[in-house]
């Protein structure tokens, strides 16, 4: 019909649609069969209408979830590994950019699920989704939604993290390193419980693993850090935990610190 042009619906009635779009799917023949016949019986149209929801329903999950699978990198959320410390930040997120996006897709291919269900043109849906005002505002809410869960993952992991069994691997460096990033969780999870009513077992653990690492650390090292007076303070209110092997502790018992703490202005 559209070979024979517009004069053709001058001579007779004929129901079309005139169009320049490219449709980029395909009918699923597969979820076609499947769907039942209603019938003539109300109740029996009823029952067949509930399970041809159902199918429908399910075939454009499954449509939509193997469709945006690939922004899936983009939305991860990692853990630290065991051989990795919980204390460091997480890393970022991969950065997202919609031609390197498209571009790495192009080479892979839509894969099975979709190439049986997409034409030639599959790339043209992704760029049309990529360009709709709609995309922006969902991929910013599903990597806030990532970074909010890679946050909780990474302070659970501090929670349950052996600091001993940690630092006993560390160089010197390190272990600074280690001691100030504890001392900034300490800092955020206080702050945290005074304004938002936090776990006040996620502060006693913190504190617990700064004054571990700080107990591990050479005496002019302890001495320069407790210059400090907010960091002093941290330290004063549990001034006992052990020492380790392999690493030079504070000399002097835990009367001793305390008595060097006490001349801190506070």
């Amino acid at each position: 019909m559209r070979r024979e042009g517009p004069l053709s619906l001058m001579t007779e009635h004929k129901e079309a649609i005139w169009t320049t779009y490219s449709p980029t799917t395909k009918p699923d023949t597969a979820v076609l069969n499947r769907l039942v016949d209603a019938g003539v019986s109300p109740r029996i149209e009823v029952s067949m209408s509930v399970v041809n929801n159902e199918i429908l329903r399910r075939h454009f999950l499954e449509l939509t979830t193997n469709f945006l699978a690939p922004f899936g990198p983009y939305m991860r959320a990692t853990t630290p590994s065991e051989a990795s410390s919980p204390f460091g930040n997480p890393p970022p997120l991969p950065p997202f950019q919609a031609g390197e996006f498209l571009s790495s897709l192009a080479a892979r291919g839509p894969g099975k699920f979709l190439s049986k269900r997409t034409r030639s043109n599959w790339l043209d849906l992704y760029r049309r989704f990529l360009e709709g005002k709609n995309f922006m505002p969902w991929f910013q809410k599903r990597r806030r939604a990532a970074e909010q869960e890679q946050r909780r993952l990474w302070r659970q992991a501090r929670m349950t993290a052996d600091i001993k069994k940690l630092i006993s691997k560390m160089s010197e460096v390190e272990i600074v390193d280690s001691f100030n990033s504890i001392e900034q969780h300490l800092l955020e999870e206080m702050q945290s419980a005074s304004s938002s009513g936090g776990s006040a077992a996620t502060c006693r653990k913190m504190k617990a693993d700064l004054q571990t690492v700080f107990h591990v650390l050479p005496k002019d090292m302890q001495q320069l850090l407790l210059a400090n007076p907010k960091r002093a303070s941290l330290l004063y209110s549990n001034p006992d935990s052990p020492k380790l092997p392999g690493h030079p502790s504070l000399q002097g018992s835990a009367a001793s610190e305390a008595k060097l703490l006490s001349f801190l202005p506070l």
